[in-house]
């Protein structure tokens, strides 16, 4: 029987029951074995709660991943066209669905989801909607995170850093006395410098304090600085409002026109210097500086670089209006933290909520050129808008007579402010994260607001932000709590220990994997992986790990049919030798099963039965012995039971 036209009884809207979230994938591409560990696990622990009785919904969905699917598409050398693009999009939404089907996943398939259908997007529109009114989301002016490739700001979670040799720039006046050196990484950031810092360990400091110098046709101060760490106290460094976090200003103060333009090159407010490419337009100001006297040095220096995760271009500060969600505010809300059966994660995810508790440190420190909690952003609390061209529309309209702001679902009669009628949309749209965070809630379909998912699995890259941050949300919109439980798996690396992702291409396909191996060797192999490697943070994986467990299988279910029932068994047994299998045996393997897979520990629950099952002659007692054992095992392999766990298929 195929168990996706399961026949079980549909439940009823508020009917008491668990809702499962499947954590729905971006719609970029193929499946790979991450999602199989996740799905499979999560897929087990599904067909063990509805197996003794629980109702479980567990819709399938997947995710428009916004700039992700946009640059994804993009790698196809297909361009940006929008209508080509949306069925591209669909065409690898239903190639998703088809291969987490692929893997047997017990879903309840006719409430399939995704984050772009009408109701999702009703839903995470009308969630901004309130939170706006409650307080929770504002709009502010700050300095972002711009990616010139996504075109698009982005969140801090979504800037990575890497170290790689930079060229650092060494300018000096050969008649200034004293003598002085200024360092900068890019020459372009100069022309925003409001002052020179000079480190008070400076050898001439309080005789550079105060004095001025001409730079690229503007007189600026020399100040010198507190006692901050300078990377070389012998250079000045430039103060940037436009450029480095620690300088900017909140909203409302003067930071000038923004340095860079969208594009990654020195924006329009500098055209005299502006060339085809940001290299380009570095070598016009150095000629510029060497025509004004200085005499420029470069060196190379390991220099941290913030690179997109989604595209990996480097990304560049940008002054904006965004907006935020007030973290200070959400955690006021939050009631409980998820159920974690796992000290290590739980600690991992409240040092996470502690992280976020702590105010922002900003550091001033251009060789980083980072704040404490990551990029150029100089605000702290999460953003919830993307100027990505696909996702959910900004539910933000602007009165094309006074300019006031409304922030509605839908375009109201007349403007609050001045009684006008006409409105422009906001051609922005909502973060993936604020969706993402949400999909759980705009999915579930209980109105009681206890959790908005009670039970999901993920691999630890992203539980403590993507779960804190569900958590947070999900409580300001009135949840008690994000999560009921949350599962954590280890992050797959391949054989020398590098994450397994889609970008490094060392990711192993799961389509491919099930075509060639079938899927009860996938589920053998991630039991077998998250048994051996419980509450470590990295399991290694080998692909050939697939053909002896291939083998296995084989053997495994020709072994189990074997298995035979003799009512006389003890007359030629002790009914307590470990080979004879009664009900009573089985009873009590039950309630060791029901304790590990509480505790989320699958892997030592399969193998817990596999100890019973590797011996080769072992016999049941009764029929009822073998029809419980076959029960207990279904949730691992229900292709050896059949659909109902009853073995009526064997």
């Amino acid at each position: 029987m195929n168990p996706h036209s399961s026949t079980r009884p549909r439940a009823k809207a508020d009917e008491a029951g668990t809702f499962v979230l499947l954590p729905p994938p971006n719609v970029t591409g193929d499946l790979h074995l991450g999602h199989g560990f996740s799905f499979t696990l999560l897929d087990t622990y599904v067909r063990f709660l509805r197996k003794r009785g629980e109702t479980v919904r567990f819709h399938p969905g997947t995710e428009h991943a916004g700039s992700r699917a946009e640059i994804a598409y993009a790698r196809l050398g297909a361009g940006r066209d929008k209508p080509d693009f949306l069925t591209w999009q669909d065409k690898t939404r239903q190639s998703i669905i088809g291969q987490i089907k692929l893997m047997g996943v017990d879903a309840d398939w006719g409430d399939e989801y995704n984050s772009m259908d009408d109701r999702r997007v009703e839903f995470i529109r009308g969630a901004f909607v309130k939170l706006s009114n409650d307080g929770f989301i504002y709009p502010s002016t700050e300095m972002v995170n711009w990616c010139p490739c996504c075109d698009s700001s982005l969140p801090d979670i979504d800037v990575k850093f890497s170290c790689k040799a930079g060229t650092r720039y060494l300018l000096s006046l050969s008649d200034s006395k004293p003598g002085f050196t200024i360092a900068t990484f890019g020459l372009e950031r100069l022309l925003g410098a409001t002052a020179l810092a000079v480190s008070p360990r400076h050898r001439f400091a309080d005789e550079l304090d105060g004095t001025r110098v001409r730079l690229l046709g503007r007189e600026i101060a020399v100040t010198k600085a507190g006692p901050g760490d300078f990377a070389d106290p012998s250079v000045l460094i430039a103060i940037n409002p436009q450029v480095n976090p620690a300088d900017f200003r909140a909203a409302g103060s003067s930071a000038g026109a923004n340095l860079y333009d969208r594009d990654g090159n020195i924006g329009a407010a500098h055209r005299d210097f502006r060339a085809d490419n940001l290299a380009a337009s570095r070598n016009a100001l150095e000629a510029r500086l060497v025509e004004d006297g200085w005499s420029v040095e470069k060196e190379a220096v390991d220099h941290h670089t913030p690179h997109c995760a989604v595209c990996n271009a480097e990304v560049h500060p940008m002054i904006s209006e965004q907006w935020y969600f007030d973290i200070a505010k959400g955690l006021e809300r939050t009631r409980r933290n998820p159920e974690f059966h796992s000290k290590l994660w739980k600690k991992g995810f409240e040092l996470w909520m502690e992280k976020l508790r702590r105010p922002l440190e900003n550091a001033f420190h251009e060789s980083m050129n980072t704040s404490h909690y990551g990029g150029y952003s100089s605000n702290r609390d999460f953003l919830v808008s993307s100027q990505s061209g696909w996702g959910q529309p900004l539910p933000v309209l602007r009165c094309l007579e006074c300019g006031t702001v409304s922030v509605a679902a839908h375009e109201p009669d007349q403007c609050r402010a001045c009684g006008a009628r006409r409105f422009e949309a906001s051609g922005e749209v909502i973060s993936i994260f604020f969706s993402c965070c949400l999909m759980g809630a705009s999915t579930n379909p209980s109105s009681l607001r206890r959790n908005a998912v009670d039970f999901t699995i993920c691999g630890h890259d992203i539980y403590h932000y993507w779960g804190s941050l569900k958590n947070i949300l999900a409580c300001a919109l009135g949840y008690e709590a994000g999560f009921g439980g949350l599962m954590v798996h280890g992050l797959l690396v391949d054989q020398s220990g590098e994450k397994m992702t889609k970008s490094k291409g060392n990711v192993v396909g799961l389509a491919g994997l099930v075509d060639r191996y079938g899927v009860d060797t996938l589920r053998t192999v991630v039991y077998d992986c998250v048994y051996n490697n419980h509450d470590r943070p990295f399991i290694k994986f080998d692909p050939a790990d697939f053909s002896p467990a291939h083998s296995y299988i084989a053997e495994l279910k020709a072994r189990l049919l074997e298995h035979e029932i003799d009512e006389h068994a003890d007359e030629h047994a002790d009914e307590s030798a470990d080979n004879v299998i009664t009900d009573s045996a089985v009873q009590y393997l039950r309630t060791e099963i029901d304790a590990l897979m509480e505790g989320y520990k699958i892997g030592h629950a399969y193998k817990k039965l596999l100890s019973v099952i590797d011996q080769r002659k072992i016999v049941f007692k009764t029929h009822s012995a073998k029809i419980g054992f076959l029960k207990l095992l279904y949730p691992f392999h229900p292709s050896f039971c059949g659909e109902s766990g009853s073995g009526e298929n064997q």
